[in-house]
């Protein structure tokens, strides 16, 4: 974890983005402090670890939508998108980059995207979709849980990916 942020910079953000746990006495402020450091020295994932400790996925999932200020939403592969806005997208960036455009008007593009505040992102849904303004108060984003992966190896090796590129990853089964 430490070669993505220095170890200080990775524990405040992780605290703070997990903080809602203690609020709701789900886990103390020992042991929550315990997860920053095993994961630290073990490489796990911490949302891995608190999941471990017993802690509800979606616990864990409104920590993430209180952290970015969004509401999350489940990966559901009923969800449609008109074949008018995929028509013309590159299904694989899109993959990687991961977000993918749910409705899109001349002013705003409405998306599901896996870091809603990366302003990196922003600016590829704006040239993608030719959109002139994208903003979280103008536009919904969503958090997205994705897959199914054939197997936890290569799950793993997707969030190593998105971690090497500052995001957060949770392996869950």
């Amino acid at each position: 974890m430490s070669n993505r942020k220095s170890d200080k910079e990775f524990a405040e953000e992780f605290a703070k983005k997990f903080n809602r746990l203690i609020k709701r006495d789900r886990i103390s402020e020992k042991a929550l402090n315990e997860i920053i450091e095993e994961s630290e020295g073990s490489g796990r994932y911490p949302e891995e670890l608190l999941l471990a400790k017993g802690i509800c996925r979606h616990e864990v999932l409104f920590c993430l939508a209180e952290y970015y200020g969004l509401p999350f939403v489940e990966y559901d592969e009923s969800v449609v998108v008109s074949q008018n806005i995929m028509r013309h997208m590159d299904m694989e960036r899109l993959k990687s980059a991961l977000w993918i455009p749910l409705s899109v008007t001349q002013e705003k593009a409405k998306v599901a995207a896996y870091t809603p505040d990366n302003p990196s992102v922003l600016e590829d849904i704006k040239k993608t979709l030719n959109v002139e303004k994208v903003d979280k108060g103008g536009s919904t984003f969503y958090r997205i849980q994705a897959g199914p992966l054939s197997n936890k190896t290569d799950a793993k090796a997707l969030c190593t990916k998105l971690q090497a590129q500052k995001q957060d990853c949770i392996v869950a089964k």
